[in-house]
């Protein structure tokens, strides 16, 4: 290999002043090189998915608050949904607990996943997806994992990732070393840089010290790594000599070879970052180097070309940073075949978009208004529009979040949200993995467009007789259960007796009646209803992604948790919200139609009790009743009273009068039990009371009821539609996620403000669509608990230019 000339500029030319220094020969190939990179990239172009939470740490029976921003892939720009997206809560294997699909189409991006109190306790992982994402590259989706602390249970979740080892060296005690050559190759004959990370098997960074050794025993170079397990070192390697790494951790040396020479490599190394400008060496190993060796130098950030330049030989190329945003940028060596050489990122420190949040005082009292003022501009200062979510916890759940992110997760991106020393932000450049190799076979591509059926919601099928054929020319009525939704279409069965509404339900399930007539309008009850099967998008979550993040089975988290659950977790669940936003009853009668009653000793739930309650879900109003549970996910009364679990352990369910025959077979997914899934299809809004028989008094609807009864009585009967005369058949279909709204008492209101029921509330304020206005500002208002305590303020999502979103503050309620 020969050493870098004394002159080693050759040929440089900028993009502003190309035309004034290069020859039209040299533009023309560079142009040809830099329009055909940037057309495959761009063509590569698609969506991708930030999902944000409102925290990471939950106990089980809380809620799990998310929003979803869709957004370009290459520059982060948010682009407008036009599409659903689907959003899972699934573990480490990617079995699915909750799921939900959000009207993206119609700006519903934001949801809640109401958790089981069965959960296990352990990590889960929050995923949300496009087909579209999943048919061109599934990495992109968003993924957010959380934290689950269940005090009833336990067991907790022990995950055992496998994490790919194509690029690292394993010894016996389970260490792993991961080298990343500066530019992907070691460059002999000149001084090369290498940057390793060392984890230890369960991918848990490792603070170690090192040094290397060639084979004749000599050592060339030292290292120490950081917290995040991250080193470099640089040396001067010669061809004919091997060199080893020795890591020593907790007395024991351990050893890797360093990957293998390659004498046809080509190397872009940064050398200096400075004074508004990057200094980079290309040099050639001797297989390939010519003094008139072209090769051509891009730097992109995101899907814009930022420079271009043309050199011969080895050479050093000055690059000036005007052109480039702040944040991180790529660095591409190609020849005159377009074959890309060598890949180098790089840090622009440039001042970025600023987000400013300010409290309108320094304290406040319980029970109090607190105002925040927000503002998002940009590096010029200048208002900048941003969509946004805010979240406010007490800080003893921060807490608890920085455990797991210092002894469970960690990502590369909630890195970059802290502000890093350059030489540690450089780092994290030099250990990241190639992300163009092979580019040139992605500009022969075209992005996959799925199928848009596939998203269709609408209410369809087809309507078959008795002998299985087809029910044509019917009249088709369908409306639903739900009196609230007001819902009543009407379609004719075409001549394979299809039907189609165009109709997708604004609930996550809903129950519908369909009704057959014919044209002469005689009910036909003699017919069977095939809907077609609506399917979730099925896929395990990327590895590469769940390597981003480390993860130790969750003994950290689960010991420290257990030490603060008592105060953190006080009132957490369901029990907790129907005392932070009861109204006084003192002056108010709670009223229902008690001649509906059947007995003197059930349990009541009223309309009242649901809205006060702040309970959106009937099911989990029941759940609250002494005597109720949920046992192996199927809901029973005073135990399982020696039935095996299962659906027929479930108490009967009478709407209306009438004897519900509930489908075993209709389910919601990660929901078991059937009685769950029909009530959690009921609007609050129309019941009048609920009624809980526990006790013998149940015996009066027979045998049947020997596992409790659960009366539902609405406002205005619905029981026509389970009429056996009226020819109507009922068909639970999917709907669209509706989220419930975030429980917060307004204690503007005075008779709230002095209820004596204490307000433990650690999450006090969750709002997942905030747009800045065109001044950049927006206002929130929320109020505090009454627990003395620290709140942390976090601000997360995009602005408009693609700019990601972190701020936090801290307020105080004394």
């Amino acid at each position: 290999m020969m050493n870098l000339p004394g002159k080693i500029l050759v040929s440089l030319f900028f993009l502003c002043g190309i035309k004034g220094f290069a020859q039209y020969g040299q533009i023309n190939s560079i142009d040809s090189v830099a329009g055909h990179f940037i057309t495959a990239l761009r063509k590569t172009n698609g969506e991708k998915l930030l999902l944000e939470t409102d925290r990471q740490l939950y106990g089980a029976g809380e809620t799990i608050w998310f929003k979803t921003f869709l957004l370009q892939s290459l520059n982060n720009k948010p682009l407008q949904p036009d599409k659903n997206i689907y959003v899972d809560l699934v573990d480490s294997k990617d079995k699915v607990f909750k799921q939900v699909i959000l009207n993206a189409a119609k700006q519903q991006t934001d949801g809640a996943f109401v958790l089981s109190d069965t959960l296990a306790g352990g990590y889960y992982w929050l995923r949300a997806s496009t087909r579209a994402i999943l048919q061109q590259n599934p990495g992109r989706i968003g993924l957010q994992p959380i934290y689950i602390v269940n005090t009833k249970r336990a067991d907790t979740i022990n995950y055992s990732l496998i994490y790919d080892s194509d690029s690292s060296a394993k010894n016996e005690q389970g260490t792993f070393v991961q080298f990343f050559p500066e530019g992907g190759a070691v460059m002999t004959g000149i001084n090369s840089v290498i940057a390793l990370k060392v984890t230890d098997s369960r991918n848990h960074p490792l603070q170690v010290h090192g040094y290397v050794k060639s084979n004749n025993d000599s050592v060339v170079a030292n290292f120490t790594t950081s917290q995040s397990g991250l080193a470099k070192f640089s040396f001067s390697p010669v061809w004919f000599k091997q060199y080893t790494v020795y890591v020593s951790n907790n007395g024991s040396i351990t050893q890797w070879p360093i990957p293998a020479f390659n004498s046809f490599a080509a190397q872009l190394a940064l050398v200096n970052n400075s004074n508004g400008q990057l200094k980079f060496w290309v040099t050639l190993e001797d297989s390939i180097y010519s003094a008139k060796y072209t090769t051509y130098l891009l730097g992109i950030s995101n899907d814009s070309l930022c420079y271009a330049g043309v050199g011969r030989g080895m050479y050093e190329a000055m690059v000036p940073l005007y052109n480039f945003p702040a944040g991180e940028a790529t660095f591409l060596l190609f020849n005159e075949h377009k074959q890309l050489l060598s890949e180098r990122k790089a840090f622009i420190n440039k001042k970025k978009d600023v987000v400013n949040i300010k409290s309108d005082k320094n304290f406040y009292g319980p029970r109090e208004n607190v105002r925040l003022d927000i503002s998002v501009t940009d590096a010029a200062v200048q208002p900048l529009m941003a969509a946004f979510t805010v979240s406010v916890n007490d800080n003893r759940i921060i807490d608890l979040t920085d455990e797991i992110n210092k002894d469970g997760i960690v990502s590369l991106d909630n890195q970059r949200t802290i502000a890093m020393a350059d030489a540690e932000m450089d780092l994290a450049m030099l250990t990241q993995p190639p992300e163009y190799a092979g580019w040139y076979k992605q500009a022969e591509q075209s992005l996959k467009i799925p199928d848009s059926s596939l998203d269709d919601l609408s209410v369809k099928g087809r309507v078959l007789n008795s002998n299985n054929q087809a029910v044509t020319k019917q009249s088709i009525t369908v409306f639903s259960a739900d009196k609230k939704s007001r819902l009543l279409l009407n379609d004719s069965t075409d001549a394979n007796g299809r039907f189609r509404f165009p109709y997708a339900p604004e609930t996550d399930n809903m129950l519908l009646n369909f009704q057959i007539a014919s044209v002469n309008g005689v009910q036909n009850q003699r017919y069977k209803i095939e809907l077609d099967t609506f399917s979730f998008p099925v896929y395990r979550t990327p590895i590469v992604l769940k390597k981003q993040f480390i993860n130790d089975g969750g003994n950290g988290i689960a010991k420290k948790s257990s030490t603060y659950l008592d105060t953190v977790f006080i009132g957490a669940g369901k029990g907790w919200l129907k005392p932070v936003t009861v109204k006084s009853v003192a002056k108010k009668q709670v009223t229902y139609d008690e001649s509906k009653r059947k007995s003197n000793f059930s349990k009541i739930i009223t309309n009242e009790m649901l809205e006060d309650g702040g309970v959106n879900n009937v099911g989990f109003a029941v759940l609250r009743v002494p005597g109720v549970q949920l046992r192996n996910g199927y809901v029973t009364i005073n135990g399982l009273q020696g039935f095996k679990p299962g659906p027929q352990i479930e108490p009967l369910l009478i709407l209306d009068g009438v004897p519900l025959p509930i489908d075993t077979n209709v389910g919601i997914v990660g929901e078991s039990s059937p009685v769950m899934t029909f009530l959690s299809t009921l609007n609050i809004n129309t019941i009048d009371f609920v009624e809980v028989l526990t006790g013998p008094e149940a015996a009066a609807y027979g045998a049947r009821a020997a596992t409790g009864v659960i009366v539902i009585n609405t406002k205005t009967s619905i029981n026509k539609y389970i009429d056996p005369k009226s020819g109507l058949k009922k068909i639970y279909v999917k709907g669209y996620h509706n989220p419930p709204e975030f429980p917060m008492p307004d204690y503007s209101k005075k008779e709230i403000k002095n209820n004596h029921i204490d307000d433990v509330r650690t999450t006090i304020y969750w709002n997942a669509n905030i747009v800045t206005d065109s001044a950049g500002r927006a206002v929130v208002n929320f109020y505090t608990a009454d627990n003395a305590a620290t709140y942390t303020v976090t601000v997360k999502g995009i602005t408009v230019n693609g700019e990601k979103i972190f701020k936090t503050i801290v307020i105080n309620r004394r």
